[in-house]
């Protein structure tokens, strides 16, 4: 290409700038606008004289001798230029890119498949991998062009699922116009040095890279792009947390995450990453880290920044590792005399496995001290333990209920201690406990009762407590081997025998019930006992002749489902489809025993049609 096609090329870049890579970056328009027609004419620089360069536009490029598969490593800096196909050659024969858009889509390597197998094996590229910029420019065909160009500048950050076997494939198929010749493959596989592992996190650009993101369009609103720089992220064993950052800011601490920012101090956290994770040295504007499995010995939080040439914070990324949340409501009405202003949500928590939340109140016999500006009274209902209030009537109303009624659980556990001058409420769900929600809403709410005493004049108030409960599975009829407070015993006839074994008793547990009455089915066996048949519902014995059988040989309607804690088929048909259940005079069973062999207990599932029972 001589000067002058360069010159009208550049040119023609910076008129049609809609066509390459747009920064989404929090930049200022008149700086983005400039930025941008720089990066494109820097673009097909680095197209029309930098660029590796792969064309397949002719027959002869199809030539059997040749290579059917080839490929290229791309290092930061490196670019592609790529043909499939000329403009004008469709005479001589047709040619087709697999995939179709390599913007969007991506093929995955071809392995040892055959080839018309292995086209076909083509994904949303969003769901591989991301980056911080794009990795496929469009089609050059407006600048009289006929290529793709895959573009790996130096300050690309590229993230994928897999990093270590990432690539991106291109499949360029000719097919002749002369109808008795085969088609002709050729299959282009890229890889790309420096991939990072897909990460949960965010920051001040590249908002679409994370796992936990949020896509945004290319124009986002101002207030789209403030909620893009801010995440919370819930730290798991294994899991991969990043931030980044514009190229006018920095990451806040520089050596995020080998130490992190803490309430304005710098604390060092190497107990909690993996230390095996060889993505620790990360220079520029991307730092990653990969939570050890030595997690639970924390209980804290931290947070890394970005921030720009003043200083200013302009992303927050806050990890939680807490398993401790505290609403300390001493604190907030010190707050509230300095201030006359009472926090909205103060207390409002989700309580999921592995994790407490803490409620401080000041100790009181509901009385109101004359003597104070301001002070707590009670919380209600006062038997905390065992009752909460329900929402009615759209949350107008409060209705006091049993946390029995609403929730079932074998690792739910409510404590109240004093500590001084306080009261101290533990909500604790266990790492290994199985959650039921009992009811739509079973968030546990309590209210608290608190006063004011500003310019002499009494006033009461109340404030809700909420706290939100996640479950790990879903409520259903049934039984098991412990946790009797888990299931819907409507329609259950459940048989509780005492057996001793030793010198010792232990309970074991018999329940019957038909499961095109009471469905969903469920049977809990914990994880160190042991499940008879392995497979149950999916297989299950034959109470006729206690011989292993297939469930959908014998209720072929009902579904098995997926649950972390307990055994679950669903018998629920509509209405319309009732007439075609196949019913069954049988009835199937599962057990659980203890590692030693003791029966702890068995679900019989009658499959007899209702009516006729």
């Amino acid at each position: 290409m001589n000067p002058t096609s360069v010159r009208k090329v550049m040119l023609l870049a910076a008129a049609s700038i809609g066509i390459f890579q747009k920064n989404i970056g929090m930049v200022y328009a008149e700086q983005g606008i400039k930025s941008l027609i720089n990066g494109a004419i820097g673009t097909v620089s680095r197209y029309a004289f930098e660029a590796k360069k792969i064309e397949y536009n002719s027959e002869k490029d199809f030539d059997p001798e040749g290579e059917m598969e080839k490929t290229i490593e791309l290092k930061p800096g490196d670019s592609l230029k790529y043909s499939c196909g000329k403009t004008g050659a469709s005479s001589m024969g047709a040619f087709m890119l697999v995939p179709a858009n390599p913007k969007t889509h991506i093929l995955s390597p071809r392995g040892n498949d055959p080839i018309d197998v292995a086209s076909n094996r083509v994904q949303i590229s969003y769901n591989v991998y991301r980056s911080n910029r794009d990795i496929v420019v469009s089609t050059f065909q407006k600048l009289g062009l006929d290529h793709l160009l895959i573009d790996y500048s130096e300050d690309t950050v590229l993230m994928a699922r897999d990093p270590e076997q990432f690539s991106i494939n291109l499949l360029c198929t000719y097919v002749p116009s002369d109808v008795k010749a085969m088609p002709k493959h050729r299959w282009l596989q890229i890889k790309f040095k420096n991939v990072l592992p897909m990460a949960f996190g965010c920051g001040s650009a590249g908002f679409n890279m994370f796992k936990n993101a949020t896509p945004i369009p290319l124009l986002a609103t101002y207030d789209q792009l403030i909620e893009a720089t801010k995440c919370k992220v819930d730290a798991e064993p294994g899991m991969v947390v990043g931030i980044y950052c514009a190229k006018s800011d920095h990451v806040y601490p520089e050596d995020c995450f080998r130490q992190v920012e803490e309430k304005e101090k710098v604390t060092t956290i190497s107990g909690l990453r993996d230390i095996s994770f060889p993505y620790y040295n990360l220079t520029g504007n991307i730092r990653v880290m990969k939570i050890g499995s030595s997690i639970q010995q924390f209980d804290k939080s931290f947070t890394c920044l970005c921030k720009n040439e003043q200083n200013q914070t302009t992303a927050v990324l806050k990890v939680r590792v807490k398993k401790t949340e505290t609403c300390d409501y001493t604190k907030t009405l010190k707050v509230y005399a300095q201030t006359r202003k009472w926090p909205r949500n103060v207390c409002y928590k989700t309580l999921e496995q592995g994790k407490t939340i803490r409620i401080i109140v000041a100790k009181s016999d509901g009385l109101v001290n004359r003597s104070l500006a301001v002070g707590g009274l009670l919380i209600y209902p006062e038997n905390t333990t065992a009752y909460n209030y329900m929402p009615m009537d759209k949350v107008t109303r409060l209705k006091e209920t049993k946390i029995s009624h609403v929730i079932g659980s074998t690792g739910l556990s409510i404590s109240k201690r004093e500590e001084k001058n306080n009261y101290i409420y533990d909500f604790t769900i266990s790492s290994d406990a199985v959650v039921v929600l009992k009811q739509p809403i079973a968030n546990l709410t309590y209210v608290y009762e608190y006063y004011s005493m500003f310019n002499a004049v009494l006033n009461k108030y109340k404030t809700l407590i909420s706290i939100g409960i996640v479950p790990t599975d879903p409520y259903t009829h049934g039984c098991g081997a412990g946790g009797p407070d888990i299931f819907n015993l409507q329609g259950v006839n459940v048989e509780n025998v005492h057996i001793k074994k030793g010198l010792s008793y232990y309970t074991q547990v018999k329940c019957t019930l038909n499961g095109w009455k009471s469905s969903p089915v469920g049977f809990y066996c914990p994880k160190d006992h042991v499940l008879e048949p392995e497979g149950c519902f999916n297989s299950a014995f034959l109470a006729s002749t206690n011989r292993a059988v297939r469930l959908d040989f014998y209720a072929p309607q009902a579904r098995v489902l997926n649950s972390p804690n307990l055994r679950i088929v669903d018998f629920t048909k509509p209405m319309f489809m009732k007439s075609r259940i196949k019913y069954s005079s049988e009835s199937l069973e599962c057990r659980c025993r203890r590692k030693d062999g003791a029966l702890m207990a068995s679900i019989t599932v009658d499959l007899r049609d209702p009516r006729q029972i």
